[in-house]
């Protein structure tokens, strides 16, 4: 359940729980075993209105990837707090009474904790300090947060700190508190980055929304406050969502972690907010099972419901399965192969019967296991790499589960053959690409694999070594991008840049999220000045992040002309023509020039000469296209668009009529894969060629 209430700054709380063991009953006892997860959970009434207080473990159900768990432990008791504050110090915060509002916020909060509780503060501007070390909570009850709000907003980086200060944190149950107007555009890292331990992953976030301007009306507050007969705190309801740019950004800060996004438009609703957050606090289950399956390192969903009718529950969606244990190590994703010894596969491809019958006892074991899958692995791709298709690689391993797949590549990881690596990568590459639109998880997982058996293939000195990775990361990337999902794609690139940074695919690639990320904020959507001030920051941000990706790219290789080709469009949405136009120019008419982006610089070109004025010029280069590049639908509707603006109207219904009806359209047009991200069909064929020898 998210909660929300107009607004259009933010401030984001995270409350992470640490995971330790539940209790039992009403005596808990909190176990540090390697296998015991715990999660969080919120009950109330439909209405949102009261917390379920008399639940016991049987009214609970819990299920962890569709297999069901049995409850063993459940308690309500409060356990002991430790609250990080992520503070935004950026230029944005000083507008609308956004500081004095989350200051309001924060000081409830501070104040609404118990004496065991410890608090500590970091502020994030461009870059990120550490304000407060983790101190009691009856010492911290005014956080130093005086200096003059300037800088860009490293909110992502500002998360990431956070979550580092909570591994020294001293309580069971750890939190978050990030104060941020929700704008991003500056940090170093993505926001799938953020949870790389088990504790970070059970994080749970808390957003809070700030701005002086909702209201209704008759100018009156539309966030209920505390009724003071109730015993137990109201819960703030849904209402109108704030601002896109800002919604989308907190919506997937907030996620599946089981909080909830509040808006909040004045000082009462502010430190009602908070209340509202450490109502949540003293009123969460904490509800406790041992798996079925070993801890493995992968992401585990979990679902818990109540059998009681009328109540609603709110949870984190998942955990880290990484042991607790410091002494017990798990090398993922083989840890839960069984022992056996190196050996010739069954016929169906598949490992001798009894492979997967228990859990290996020892590293050792789990080689050997892994072992017995590697022959019928590379089987299966030498089978693609000579027939360059799938049909008898499936015939080998096609039937294989999760566990069997990652045995066979961790085997393979492991040989310093770069043939191999190289065809094994390009392997799950194809296989995450053919699957990406049935199945984004299963790609995710594709590439997954393939990034470790680069692993190997990357520390080469070979400089093919580093081509190979950066085609292959700039691809994988685009599998996402084309499927909207920018959030991986960056994440694939990032990953990349910190293996092969010197590379300009990569960084082109880099310079294509924020362009694409860029066109999604349209100020004409906005329902207010402020709104739209907020939406053309946002988008000029996004393209000043893709200049620079793009000058990267060029610096590294000045041949590059998807790079200048994109430059030089940025250059132009950040109204810089004449730069623009000298990108553009020599390209258009370069003969050499694949026929793709020729048409993609000319339609660019069209555009800047339009601006300029020069509309005899636009009209030439579009009229021009089908030349070289036939049938292209979005060059006729931009001439059409351009003679009709011009009040040349019949010119432009010739131009539908005669070329968009009559002779039609190829179904090839490059301008909708600059618009939504296409998948990067260029580096898959140059991978191929260097595997397909």
């Amino acid at each position: 359940m998210r909660r929300t209430t107009t607004a259009a700054g933010c401030v984001v709380l995270l409350l992470a729980t640490a995971g330790h063991p539940g209790a039992r009953a009403r005596q808990p006892t909190f176990s540090t075993g390697v296998d015991l997860v715990t999660v969080g959970v919120t009950v109330t009434n439909r209405t949102l209105d009261r917390y379920a207080e008399d639940l016991t473990a049987a009214d609970f159900q819990v299920w962890e990837d569709g297999q069901p768990q049995a409850v063993a432990l459940l308690t309500r008791e409060r356990r002991p707090v430790s609250l990080c504050l992520v503070l935004d110090g950026s230029g944005s915060m000083a507008f609308e009474f956004r500081r004095q509002l989350a200051r309001a916020a924060m000081d409830a909060l501070v104040e609404g904790l118990e004496p065991g509780d410890q608090v500590a503060a970091v502020v994030f501007r461009d870059a990120v300090d550490v304000r407060l070390p983790w101190t009691r909570a009856a010492d911290a009850r005014s956080i130093d947060w005086h200096d003059a709000s300037t800088g860009g907003t490293s909110l992502f980086d500002g998360v990431r700190a956070g979550l580092a200060l909570l591994e020294q944190a001293s309580n069971p149950r750890r939190a978050i508190v990030v104060v941020t107007d929700g704008i991003e555009n500056s940090s170093r890292i993505s926001l799938g980055n953020l949870a790389t331990t088990r504790q970070q992953s059970e994080a749970v976030v808390y957003a809070f929304g700030m701005s002086a301007q909702s209201t209704d009306e008759s100018g009156r507050s539309t966030t209920r406050l505390l009724d003071p007969k109730l015993e137990t705190p109201w819960i703030a309801q849904p209402s109108a969502p704030g601002p896109a740019a800002q919604s989308d950004t907190l919506n997937r800060l907030v996620g599946d972690s089981g909080g909830t996004l509040t808006r909040i438009s004045s000082g009462a609703e502010a430190v009602q907010a908070a209340r509202n957050v450490v109502a949540d606090l003293r009123y969460q289950y904490t509800l406790g099972y041992t798996p079925t399956r070993p801890m493995d390192g992968r992401y585990r969903r979990m679902k818990v419901a109540v059998t009681r009718p009328g109540l609603h529950v709110r949870h984190r969606g998942g955990y880290l399965a990484m042991p607790r244990n410091p002494a017990v190590t798990v090398t993922p994703p083989t840890a839960t192969l069984p022992p056996a010894p190196v050996s010739t596969p069954a016929s169906d491809g598949r490992p001798p019967a009894g492979a997967t019958d228990r859990v290996a006892a020892s590293p050792s074991d789990r080689l050997a296991a892994a072992e017995a899958y590697r022959p019928a692995y590379e089987a299966a791709v030498r089978s693609v790499r000579a027939s360059r298709g799938f049909a008898e690689a499936y015939g080998l391993i096609g039937a294989w589960d999760r566990d069997e797949l990652s045995a066979a590549v961790a085997s393979v990881s492991r040989r310093s053959d770069p043939d191999l690596l190289e065809a094994a990568a390009l392997f799950h590459l194809e296989l995450a690409a053919a699957g990406a639109p049935g199945s984004p998880d299963d790609a995710w997982y594709h590439i997954g694999l393939g990034e470790r058996l680069l692993a190997e293939r990357v520390a080469s000195p070979e400089p093919l070594a580093a081509a190979f990775a950066s085609r292959w990361y700039a691809a994988g990337a685009s599998v996402f991008l084309a499927q909207s999902d920018t959030v991986r794609a960056r994440t694939v690139v990032d990953h990349g840049l910190d293996r092969v940074p010197d590379q300009a695919h990569l960084h082109f690639m880099a310079g294509r999220i924020d362009d694409i990320e860029a066109l999604r904020f349209d100020e004409d959507r906005g329902a207010s000045d402020d709104e739209r001030v907020r939406l053309n920051l946002e988008r000029r941000t996004r393209l000043a992040l893709a200049e620079r990706a793009y000058q990267a790219a060029l610096r590294l290789d000045p041949a590059h002309a998807p790079a200048r080709i994109h430059l030089a469009r940025v250059l132009f949405l950040l109204d810089r023509n004449d730069e623009s136009r000298r990108l553009l120019e020599p390209l258009v008419d370069a003969p050499a020039l694949v026929a793709p982006a020729r048409y993609l610089a000319t339609l660019f070109l069209a555009a800047v000469l339009e601006r300029a004025g020069d509309l005899d010029g636009a009209r030439a280069r579009l009229a021009g296209v089908p030349a070289f590049a036939p049938g292209r639908q979005t060059a006729w509707l931009a001439l059409a668009d351009l003679e009709l603006r011009a009040g040349r109207v019949d010119e432009a219904r010739h131009i539908v009529e005669v070329n968009l009806v009559a002779e039609g359209a190829a179904a090839r047009d490059e301008w909708w894969g600059y618009r939504n991200g296409v998948f990067q069909v260029e580096d898959l064929a140059w991978l191929q060629s260097r595997v397909y020898r």
